[in-house]
C-alpha cells in the first residue's frame, strides 16, 4: 500500500522526521523498501509500528527495526549471510541496489 503524501523525496522525509504516527503507520507498508527502513529509523515509531517492520520481507528493513531501541522483538539475524542484512549503505540514491558487488556476488554463489 502506497500513500499519496507527495514524492519520493517528500515521503523519505515524513518517515524519517514524522512524529504523527498515523503518517508512519500508513508508511509503514509503502511499497518502497527504502520509505520502510526510514520509518524504522524514526525515533517517534512505537513498538507495534517496530514490531511490523522487524518482520517485513525485505533483511534489511527487519534488521533495521531490530536495532531500534523501542522494538520489542526478540529476533536472531547471526544466521542469515545475505549481504543485505546488515547492509549499512544508505539506499536512497539506489533503491533496488542493481549495483552492490556484494549482493551480486552472491547471488553469483546461489546460482553456482
Amino acid at each position: 500500500m502506497s500513500i499519496d503524501i507527495g514524492t519520493f523525496n517528500e515521503k523519505i522525509s515524513l518517515a524519517l522526521n514524522s512524529k504523527d504516527i498515523n503518517i508512519l503507520q500508513k508508511l509503514k507498508n509503502d511499497i518502497s523498501a527504502v520509505i520502510r527502513k526510514s520509518v524504522a529509523t524514526n525515533m517517534h515509531a512505537t513498538k507495534e509500528i517496530l514490531y511490523d517492520l522487524a518482520y517485513d520481507p525485505v533483511l534489511n528493513v527487519s534488521y533495521t527495526a531490530f536495532l531500534h531501541p523501542n522494538c520489542s522483538v526478540s529476533r536472531e539475524f547471526a544466521q542469515h549471510n545475505h549481504p543485505c542484512v546488515k547492509c549499512k549503505s544508505d539506499f536512497i540514491e539506489s533503491e533496488n541496489c542493481v549495483n552492490c558487488i556484494k549482493l551480486i556476488t552472491y547471488q553469483t554463489k546461489l546460482v553456482s
